[in-house]
C-alpha cells in the first residue's frame, strides 16, 4: 500500500488506520479460503473484493481480492518505490469519510492542531503551564485529519464535504525495514 504522506507515522506506530476511497464494484465480504459470505456474523475475516464488469452468462464473474484481514501488505512511500515495511490488516469496515471519530483520527496519525498532541496548551514551551487543551476534547485531531484529507483529495466527489464512502483499514506494523 502506498503511504506517500504518512509512511513515517506507520513505521513509528503512530498510524494504525488508513482510509481509502470506495471504488465502483468493490464490496465487503467475509472470506476464508474459497468460501465467502455477506454475513458479518460468519466469524470469517473481512475482505474487500472487486467484482469485474458483468459478463455474458456463460462466463463467471471474476472477483479480485483487494484487502483481507490477517494478510500483510507492503508499506511504500510512493508508487513503484521499494517497500519500507509491512502491515497486517486487523479489521475492515465501510463508512463516510467525515464520520471519523476523534479516536479514529488519532489512529490515523493525526494530533490536535492546537497542542500538537501533547494535551497541554503550551506544547512549544516546556516550562509553561500544562493545562488541559480544550481543542483535544472538541475534535482537534479530527480537524487535523480533515485538513490532511482536503490537501490530498481535491477531485469532485472525493472531497470532505462530498462525504465519500471509504474503506477503514485497521492494521498493525508487522515488519519495518531498518537500513
Amino acid at each position: 500500500m502506498i503511504f506517500q504522506h504518512t509512511y513515517k507515522d506507520v513505521l513509528a506506530g503512530r498510524k494504525t488506520q488508513t482510509r481509502r476511497l470506495v471504488k465502483a464494484n468493490e464490496r465487503l465480504v467475509y472470506k476464508f479460503g474459497l468460501w465467502q459470505s455477506d454475513d458479518p456474523e460468519s466469524n470469517m475475516p473481512p475482505a474487500v473484493i472487486t467484482e469485474k464488469m458483468p459478463m455474458p452468462p456463460k462466463y463467471r464473474a471474476i472477483q479480485r481480492l483487494k484487502w483481507q484481514a490477517g494478510y500483510t501488505y507492503a508499506v511504500q512511500p510512493g508508487r513503484g518505490q521499494k517497500a519500507v515495511g509491512r502491515i497486517r490488516i486487523t479489521g475492515i469496515r465501510r463508512e463516510r469519510v467525515n464520520e471519523i471519530s476523534e479516536a479514529d483520527a488519532i489512529a490515523e496519525g493525526c494530533s490536535c492542531i492546537v497542542c500538537g498532541g501533547t494535551g497541554g496548551a503550551y506544547p512549544f514551551d516546556p516550562y509553561g503551564p500544562m493545562e488541559p487543551c480544550s481543542a483535544c476534547d472538541d475534535g482537534g485531531a479530527k480537524e487535523d485529519y480533515h485538513q490532511l484529507w482536503q490537501e490530498i483529495h481535491t477531485a469532485h466527489g472525493t472531497r470532505w464535504d462530498d462525504a465519500p464512502d471509504v474503506w477503514v483499514l485497521e492494521f498493525e506494523l508487522a515488519e519495518a525495514n531498518h537500513e
